[in-house]
């Protein structure tokens, strides 16, 4: 059995930063014309952009074959924010 282990950018952590960054720039985008332009610059300037998630999806996949049997398997959970995936798949080598 062949088994890697990797680290990346969570998907989910991902998707949630984006929908974060926009979410805050929506916010501040509402009290356009409630504040000074100024303040208005400083507050969208002060909305992180999105881009910062690190890689905390720890992925381990493994491939072996077995009696003809090809066994393809991936699972990942993130450190983050709790995500998991699990994939697995067995193909007959031998079917025509």
């Amino acid at each position: 059995m062949r088994e890697t282990e990797s680290w990346e950018k969570c998907p989910k952590c991902i998707v949630n930063d984006e929908k974060d960054y926009r979410l805050k720039l929506k916010a501040a985008d509402d009290k356009y014309g409630h504040i000074t332009a100024k303040e208005y610059k400083d507050l969208v300037a002060s909305i992180p952009q999105p881009g910062g998630v690190v890689p905390a999806f720890r992925g381990v996949s493994s491939i072996e074959i077995i009696s003809g049997m090809l066994e393809i398997s991936f699972k990942g959970i993130c450190n983050t924010c709790g995500f998991e995936f699990k994939y697995e798949k067995s193909i007959d080598m031998l079917k025509e």
